[in-house]
């Protein structure tokens, strides 16, 4: 095991997101595991260039935090709530991709209802949990009558409608890499 050294133990706290209490152990202990050094795989922070894709879509105003499975809402909140020296729970390499996953689903979902909106896709975008159906649709009339009739498919009208208000939203959503 290698003698602790301040420098090495910040940079595994960073790489691995230890906690702060993890890192007084090893300086009360004069040692860092080896399986720190030897290549510890869990709990890898997320890419930058990932993280930063997940904030411009989770900033969006039909996107909910909380319906995203695999993150807590918290991570998020943190994600977008601005450095001030308070601790930030950070978004990890797993959850990133389970969240772009997602949202890849939900691209396609979009691009299948602008391109042909039938009521069975229609019915999937209204019922995913992590959708802010009002924003979405922008329309408070139509809003009103998919709400109330929520178990029961959209008429033609409504689809036009709700084809007419995605095919203007897709163009202004982020870019997501297909995996």
């Amino acid at each position: 095991m290698p003698n602790y050294n301040q420098n090495l133990a910040d940079d595994l706290k960073e790489r691995y997101l230890l906690a702060a209490s993890t890192i007084r152990n090893w300086k009360h202990r004069q040692h860092i595991p080896d399986r720190y050094i030897e290549g510890y795989v869990t709990r890898q922070r997320a890419p930058e260039t990932a993280t930063q894709l997940i904030k411009q879509w989770i900033q969006l105003p039909f996107i909910k935090h909380k319906g995203i499975e695999g993150v807590r809402p918290s991570v998020f909140n943190d994600m977008l709530r601005r450095n001030d020296g308070r601790k930030h729970a950070r978004l990890r390499t797993e959850e990133a991709e389970s969240v772009i996953k997602q949202l890849n689903t939900l691209v396609k979902l979009l691009h299948q209802v602008a391109q042909t909106p039938d009521a069975t896709n229609i019915q999937t975008l209204l019922h995913l949990p992590f959708i802010h159906l009002k924003p979405l649709i922008n329309n408070p009339n139509l809003y009103g009558k998919l709400i109330a009739n929520k178990q029961t498919p959209p008429n033609d009208q409504q689809l036009i409608e709700i084809q007419t208000q995605i095919a203007e939203l897709i163009p202004k959503l982020p870019v997501i890499p297909m995996l």
